[in-house]
């Protein structure tokens, strides 16, 4: 606007503001304040291509958004995955959550776990890349992947959206950094059938329901119970010290509360939950650091459940998992 004072007509005002955005540079300014501020200024011939062709093979021309789900899926088990693939977990009874007697004092399965019935949503897509600094909204960066369900079911988004930063740098006791050099791990849920038959009343919904009806309401009711599960598959084929090795013994799929570094959007049918790992203490980040290289020989399985902290809540129920092969951040594309 070039009158930012208010002396200028409106009507004049609004016809010179269209005169300017008749010719292609004008345009491009004004997108690039609204859009992406690392194209201003940038020469013309950067970011348009002015030809007079038909664009013939060319389908995503003037689409922003990258491609999601780069990294392949690995469909068969009967089949020695590759690296940098990904799958569904095998089962999530591999993880344990409280049972249902979880917090009852006066019951003999008090402080028992049992394992997950089943999964709520199921993974579709993948990706992991670099950036320079950390950017909580990238994922909006990215196409929907191909099996999203555009909608809700009983009121409960039919996806979820886990963006995890890393940091890429060597963190420093004497430092409060918290940005930097990052990658960035973005997975895409989808609700399974199983979920959606609950939630219109097909059958008969089990406490993880209940609990998934509530979080999933606008303003994230229920931030502070954000849990994570991290647990390798295959802890054998690592040996990353005794220190290291201990770690992995004692904390392998024990989930941990990230109330503090995450956030979360809810659009009505995408719940996006962005974890910043920038924010963890110095030993946390310095551990994972260190062990970057180990994690090209993992296989990593990651869920995520919403702790059950009353009776009607319990036992708890596996939001969403993923499998993880071998994956290695050197080979991770810049963004």
């Amino acid at each position: 606007d070039f009158d930012p004072c208010g002396w200028v007509p409106s009507t004049l005002r609004k016809m010179a503001s269209m005169e300017r955005m008749s010719c292609l540079s004008g345009l491009r300014e004004y997108i690039a304040q609204g859009v992406d501020s690392d194209v201003w200024g940038l020469p013309l011939n950067d970011g348009f291509d002015d030809s007079d062709d038909d664009g013939a093979g060319d389908e995503d021309k003037g689409d922003d958004l990258l491609p999601s789900g780069e990294i392949v899926q690995h469909k068969d088990p009967t089949k020695t995955p590759e690296p940098m693939t990904w799958a569904k977990c095998p089962s999530v009874q591999i993880f344990k959550v409280r049972g249902p007697h979880y917090i009852d004092k006066s019951h003999e399965l008090y402080k028992n776990k049992v394992p997950s019935k089943f999964s709520m949503y199921v993974p579709i897509a993948v990706d992991m890349f670099k950036t320079t600094s950390k950017d909580r909204g990238i994922y909006k960066r990215f196409r929907k992947p191909e099996g999203f369900q555009a909608g809700s079911t009983g009121g409960v988004p039919n996806n979820i959206c886990v963006t995890q930063i890393f940091p890429d740098y060597q963190p420093s006791m004497l430092s409060s950094q918290d940005d930097g050099p990052s990658h960035n791990l973005i997975v895409w849920f989808t609700m399974s059938d199983e979920a959606k038959e609950m939630l219109t009343g097909a059958k008969a919904p089990i406490s993880g329901i209940n609990i998934l009806k509530e979080w999933a309401k606008p303003g994230d009711p229920l931030h502070p119970q954000w849990k994570t599960i991290v647990q390798v598959a295959n802890p054998e084929d690592l040996d990353i010290g005794m220190m290291g090795n201990k770690m992995i013994k004692q904390y392998n799929g024990k989930p941990f509360l990230s109330n503090v570094s995450h956030t979360v959007e809810n659009d009505g049918e995408t719940i996006a939950v962005i974890s910043d790992v920038h924010t963890f203490g110095y030993m946390l980040k310095n551990f994972y650091f260190n062990q970057q290289q180990v994690v090209q020989k993992s296989v990593v399985d990651m869920a995520y459940v919403i702790e059950g902290r009353q009776a009607d809540h319990l036992p708890e129920q596996i939001l969403a998992s993923v499998r993880l092969h071998n994956l290695d951040i050197n080979i991770a594309k810049d963004l």
